[in-house]
């Protein structure tokens, strides 16, 4: 028997040299983890590279991760959040869930197969990453072969082809990645295993793996190389990509993304714009790129954190939302504005996400379509306040000081800003920060647009601020704080500014805002002795996220958002 084997092996076909693993064609990823610690030695580097050229990746760690009973109690959780933090260093557009199955017990999972399946339904993937079939360990084998049977069963899914990566067990590879240049980003996510690192040098056995692997890539193992081994099947007939896929931005898209700007608004912006915008936030927005090269559609977004009832919340403010003229009529179902929105809306928000809320100020037909699609709720309605400039004497305790933005050299002090509304417990309102309003108002403001800072102090003492656009029609309010305590600084802020029109013979002050925010400039103006004529313009409505997301927090704030035009990217 021994004789036959051998002849049988001898009889094997030799493989070819591995080819290497062309990332840039994968569109949507899915990727099943057994257990916390494969993902950064199997495939950290292939999930870097992806999330560093925007392709939206979806994680899967599938087993409780308490070690099959060789680790002590509520191990599991702790390494679950290892797991998270290994994550924050390969991409911060990466998304995860948990399914908690018995680690160490995969094989007796009745269960597995049905989660699967639903998995690549839900996700929808092009690919599909799996531990290795052969791998000596049992979870890894029977999650990657149940993955293969799954993928193979289906006709009708999206996913093109099954990758399978290496842990305990090297794998025949058919394809190779190169990852010298995400190294460091791998071997800080290993790093954060700590309970995995206690039980072995699971560090020197990744990086001897890698380097070894770097032969196959024709570095021959030199100094500093590493590579990453995969064996790649594809997945039943060919499957015709769409003339268009969607992504993440990241940051070499920003001259496209300028050009795109120019031509959707009209308006042209340098190409440090996006960069200046967008290349500090967690993750900016999502796009759809043709397969030339050409990005044609962008839905942004900005960080800004809510306050609601004294807790902090993690917003994302739509911005700069823009689709092509050429690809504006093919907007429902699979169009380019439904598939942006949709992966950053439906990837990117949710309990234990990045976001737990969204808003945004969109034009009525693209809020109508939002709707339509499912995305959106019609929100807080918006109005524009129109207030006649009359001057009205503050009295000699109160001092006012007018200052062009850009000469405004300490921004700090905006940190410790007070909301204006009377009602901060009762409203949702955004926190007022140093790096919002320095890039908003200072570093960036649009061509021709005159922003200043007015602060009005009591005896010297700053009691509260406004930001104000000056402009010939008149005197804009963008945005209120307050600084100090006295009960009246709500009022005298609007007299200071109302009062500054005057001065500069600007014939009316205005606001742009939600209903909450502008009837409470119209009370305080109102309010004053020499009283000036008021009216409030119905200006639209803001979008919040539909019931159909996971962002239970709208129902609670819709109609309680206080939000004036500084609060959004266009006024």
């Amino acid at each position: 028997m021994p004789r036959n084997t051998a002849q049988t092996e001898d009889q094997l076909p030799p493989l070819p040299m591995p080819a290497p693993l062309d990332v840039s064609a994968m569109d949507k990823v899915l990727v099943f983890v057994p257990h916390p610690d494969d993902e950064s030695i199997g495939c950290g580097g292939l999930i870097a590279h992806l999330c560093r050229q925007g392709t939206p990746v979806h994680l899967i760690l599938v087993s409780d991760a308490s070690g099959a009973g060789g680790l002590p109690e509520g191990a599991g959780e702790q390494r679950i959040k290892e797991f998270r933090q290994a994550l924050k260093h390969l991409g911060s557009s990466l998304t995860q869930e948990y399914w908690r199955l018995p680690d160490g017990g995969l094989h007796a999972c009745d269960d597995l197969p049905r989660r699967i399946q639903r998995a690549i339904d839900h996700y929808a993937p092009t690919t599909l990453v799996a531990p290795w079939l052969r791998d000596l360990h049992t979870d890894h084998s029977t999650l990657g072969r149940t993955v293969l049977d799954i993928a193979q069963a289906q006709t009708l899914s999206a996913a093109r082809e099954l990758i399978f990566y290496e842990v305990w067990s090297p794998l025949p590879a058919t394809h190779v990645l190169d990852i010298s240049g995400v190294w460091p980003q791998k071997k800080a996510a290993l790093a954060c295993h700590k309970i995995a690192l206690s039980c072995g040098n699971y560090l020197r056995a990744m990086e001897s793996l890698a380097a070894y692997r770097s032969l196959l890539t024709g570095a021959m193992a030199a100094e500093g190389h590493y590579a990453e081994a995969y064996r790649c099947i594809g997945l039943g007939t060919e499957k015709t990509a769409p003339a268009v896929k969607v992504r993440y931005a990241v940051p070499s898209d920003g001259a496209a993304l300028a050009r795109l700007f120019q031509r959707v608004f009209g308006q042209q912006v340098p190409d440090s714009w996006w960069q200046a915008k967008y290349a500090g936030q967690p993750h900016a927005g999502s796009l759809a790129q043709t397969f030339d090269g050409e990005i044609v559609a962008y839905y942004g977004a900005m960080h800004r954190q809510g306050i609601w009832q004294g807790q902090p919340v993690n917003c994302a403010q739509q911005a700069d939302v823009m689709v092509a003229p050429e690809h504006r009529f093919a907007t429902r179902s699979q169009g380019v504005f439904s598939r942006i929105s949709k992966l950053f809306l439906q990837e990117q928000l949710g309990q234990g996400r990045t976001y737990q809320l969204a808003y945004g100020f969109p034009t009525e037909r693209a809020l109508q379509l939002g709707v339509r699609l499912g995305l959106y709720r019609q929100a807080d309605m918006l109005g524009y306040w129109v207030c006649d400039n009359v001057f009205s004497r503050l009295g000699v305790s109160w001092q006012v000081r007018c200052q062009p933005c850009h000469q405004v050299r300490d921004w700090q002090w905006v940190d410790r800003l007070q909301p204006f509304t009377a009602e901060p417990q009762q409203t949702f309102w955004l926190k007022k920060t140093a790096s919002y309003w320095q890039q908003r108002y200072c570093d960036s403001p649009p061509p021709g647009k005159h922003y200043h800072l007015l602060r009005l102090y009591r005896w010297g003492r700053i009691q509260s601020v406004a930001i104000v656009r000056l402009e010939e029609s008149g005197i804009e309010i963008l945005d209120l704080a307050k600084a100090g305590s006295h009960p009246d600084a709500g009022q005298k802020l609007i007299s200071a500014v109302i009062n500054e029109g005057v001065r500069r013979k600007l014939p009316r002050t205005t606001a742009w805002g939600t209903h909450l925010a502008v009837t409470e400039l119209m009370r305080h103006a109102e309010s004053l002795s020499n009283r000036s004529d008021n009216r409030i313009d119905n200006a639209g409505f803001m979008a919040l996220p539909s019931s159909s997301l996971d962002a239970p927090l709208a129902d609670e704030i819709q109609g309680r958002c206080w939000m004036l035009g500084g609060d959004t990217d266009f006024r």
